[in-house]
């Protein structure tokens, strides 16, 4: 037998023993969620004024702040808890039928404030004695955790979990048993449902305040040897 033939064939012999000593494997995905209530809520305000003198509006803005500030401050906020942005001034514009064309208007300065309060604060007061004060609009209002990822990282290890009892009735379907977990990668992006409802009356002071739960879920897929 000449040497390139002999070479082939051990070749193909060691192929064929590395394709016997493959291990079975089981690929199966694990899900864990938790609903957990928020730990404080982000208030999204606007401050705004109108009118033709530019500098009188800075003035009455100001003013607004400060009512904004004094209540935020008797709720016991620190400078930390609240957060606002600067000023815009934008010229509005209208339609003029006589002259066919937009025209200048009243001038519109607006700031944008936002307020981190505790989940264990009366929100629905504060909310109403902003809404009473008639110095700004509630723009919006987000649920917070104030350590997400940490509650994210528990529920990878809950899916992980998960997997593996999935791999296991699998693997027990067939008289044998899930062995080391092979590889695990994250399934998609993380589900974060942040909500807080909250019935607001604008000519009222009353607000009725009802947050909903924080839900938090984790998915992965994992790959298990079959013992």
């Amino acid at each position: 037998m000449t040497a390139p033939r002999r070479l082939a064939l051990v070749l193909i012999a060691a192929l064929l023993a590395g394709c016997s000593g493959t291990a079975d494997t089981v690929s199966v995905s694990g899900k864990a969620e938790r609903e957990v209530m928020p730990d404080y809520f982000e208030i999204h305000l606007l401050l705004e004024a109108r009118g033709e003198d530019s500098s009188a509006l800075s003035g009455l803005l100001e003013e607004r702040l400060q009512q904004v500030l004094g209540i935020a401050r008797e709720y016991a906020l620190d400078d930390e808890d609240i957060h606002a942005w600067e000023l815009q001034l934008r010229q509005e514009m209208h339609w003029d039928p006589e002259r066919r064309r937009q025209v200048p208007g009243e001038m519109r300065l607006t700031r944008k404030v936002r307020l981190d309060v505790d989940a264990a604060a009366d929100v629905g007061a504060l909310l109403g004695d902003l809404l009473a004060s008639r110095a700004t609009q509630i723009e919006q209002i987000r649920a917070r955790l104030a350590d997400p990822e940490a509650v994210r990282r528990e529920l990878l290890a809950e899916a992980t979990r998960a997997a593996r009892q999935r791999a296991e009735g699998i693997a027990k379907g067939d008289g044998r048993s899930a062995g080391r977990l092979l590889g695990i990668e994250e399934a998609g992006s993380p589900q974060h449902r942040l909500m807080a409802t909250a019935r607001m009356e604008q000519d009222s002071p009353e607000v009725g305040f009802n947050p909903e739960p924080v839900s938090i879920s984790a998915e992965v897929n994992a790959v298990f040897a079959l013992d």
